[in-house]
């Protein structure tokens, strides 16, 4: 009562105080929500990156995929000459074999 304008300073000081303090307070919530924006920015960053990779990835499989097949049919193929060529060297074998057997009879 005695001194009003010293309390209308005091008040106005005070509310200053307070303001501060909230800027304060809600800034440091701001670093952190922004701290938190940025870790998810750069997760959604790596998980895209993942993405690209894994797509990659399943190219080169199919890629190697189809090679495999290919080089079935080539391995299928190549069975299936050997046993002919297989076969042309047991009849090749054999008639050697009555080659050598017949070297004494014809002597005789």
């Amino acid at each position: 009562k005695d001194h009003p304008e010293r309390t209308d300073n005091t008040v106005d000081a005070l509310r200053q105080f307070y303001f501060s303090v909230r800027r304060e307070v809600i800034g440091k919530e701001l670093e952190q929500q922004a701290d938190k924006l940025k870790d998810l920015e750069k997760k959604l960053k790596n998980l895209k990156k993942d993405n690209e990779d894994l797509h990659k990835d399943i190219e080169n499989y199919k890629a190697k995929i189809k090679k495999a097949e290919e080089d079935i049919l080539k391995n299928e193929q190549e069975q299936t000459k050997t046993i002919v060529d297989i076969e042309t060297q047991k009849k090749t074998v054999d008639d050697v074999k009555v080659r050598l057997d017949n070297v004494e009879r014809s002597n005789n």
